[in-house]
């Protein structure tokens, strides 16, 4: 049998009138194709004939040219010698974490041969299978990372996902199965890692259950699994608040740590916010409450925004109390949003460039302002960086050094 475009419908003909003639034109099949799609149909095929194709789809598990291929043998021979399977996908995911780790760009993309078989390792309720993805995970890429912990998730609602990135959308294991204590430690010890992991998975939006997210981050997205798995030892809502997430996710990491006797991080300290005191912020408040029109609404939405930053706690409180239907309650939720983006504390990263003088003046007057879209393009087109061109030798490429962030 040819492996073209027809060779599948073909080998299914096959399967259905002479089972037991099949076999041996879908390894020719199988062994004459470039695609991997049809290799992996012809491993399916073969699966359906039972044990007579067990050596075949041994020989497809460690020798097919494509991950995908040896990922699809796999899951069919785990049925019968799950022992074998777990042994040759645990040394594909060494192989693939050393692959990664003599890659210098991580980029973010992922192929359908890891995807399966992170969703293979995963689903096994095998603690070596876990035990060796914790191993390997800091070599992977972000889009790697994303996908090992999202397949420990599960859903209890609907879940939608969009991508423009290399990545791809959204993929939970939705494996609810029975997980055996071994494996139960391995994972929360893995997801409690990936709390650390504070890169964004760019590109993705969508929801799952009650959690919408845009662009998330790797340690959100690990405290949302945690919370599924673990609700009787782990509190995390990533749709709070940044200062809010960040207490939650220093605390998880210190529950566990607590349990198995490791030093604990300091706690997360967030910014007092100094508030506008009550008298000056309440009537404001009511003001939008009273209002009678949308004119009234839009003055004392501008009367308590003059109160700047400080004014922002009494107008979160405020929107707690009111019902979802309450007049005012948009108002107060678009201010709430612009309060927040007032600008609180200008530094200088430990890492970064110096600021010259007048980046340096420039910047400090941000503080107490909001941070608009106006100027963040001005910041884009004037922040520019200072080079110095050093030519060692006549003959020698030009070597460049940067040596500070200007105002242009």
């Amino acid at each position: 049998m040819l492996g073209d475009r027809y060779a599948l419908n073909q080998a299914r003909r096959l399967v259905e009138k002479y089972p037991d003639d099949a076999l041996e034109a879908i390894v020719q099949g199988a062994r004459s194709s470039n695609s991997s799609r049809i290799r992996d149909g012809m491993i399916e095929l073969a699966a359906s004939l039972g044990e007579t194709a067990m050596t075949f789809l041994m020989a497809q598990m460690d020798n097919a040219p494509d991950l995908k291929n040896r990922t699809t043998a796999a899951w069919r021979i785990a049925n019968e010698n799950p022992e074998r399977a777990i042994d040759a996908m645990v040394r594909e995911w060494k192989q693939v974490s050393i692959e990664a780790g003599q890659t210098e760009s991580k980029t973010d993309s992922i192929s359908e041969g890891v995807k399966e078989l992170i969703r293979f390792l995963t689903s096994r309720n095998s603690a070596d299978c876990i035990t060796v993805l914790h191993d390997h995970y800091a070599a992977q890429s972000i889009a790697v990372r994303f996908e090992i912990v999202t397949a420990f998730g599960f859903s209890t609602g609907m879940i939608s996902s969009s991508s423009n990135g290399p990545g791809g959308t959204l993929n939970i294991g939705n494996d609810r199965q029975p997980i055996k204590e071994l494996v139960k430690t391995e994972m929360e010890s893995l997801l409690i890692d990936a709390l650390s992991d504070t890169d964004q998975r760019d590109g993705l939006s969508g929801t799952w259950d009650d959690y919408s997210f845009i662009d998330p981050r790797i340690c959100d997205v690990a405290g949302h699994v945690l919370m599924g798995r673990f609700p009787e030892k782990y509190a995390f809502d990533p749709k709070g608040t940044p200062d809010v997430i960040e207490v939650q996710r220093i605390r998880s990491i210190n529950h566990w740590r607590a349990e198995t006797g490791i030093e604990l991080l300091a706690e997360y300290q967030p910014r007092e916010i100094e508030r506008v005191p009550v008298d000056q912020s309440a009537p404001r408040i009511n003001a939008i409450l009273a209002a009678t029109t949308n004119t009234q609404r839009a003055f004392a939405v501008e009367e308590i925004g003059k109160l700047g930053y400080g004014a922002l706690p009494a107008v979160l409180e405020a929107m707690e109390s009111m019902p979802l239907e309450s007049d005012g309650l948009y108002e107060l939720r678009q201010l709430a949003r612009q309060l927040s983006l007032t600008v609180t504390l200008v530094a200088c990263a430990k890492d970064s460039l110096p600021f010259t003088g007048d980046l340096q003046q420039q910047l400090a007057s941000f503080e107490g302002r909001q941070l608009t879209e106006s100027k963040i393009v001005e910041l884009l087109v004037r922040l520019r960086i200072i080079f110095q061109t050093v030519r060692p030798e006549s003959n020698s490429l030009p070597i460049e050094t940067m040596l500070a962030w200007e105002w242009s």
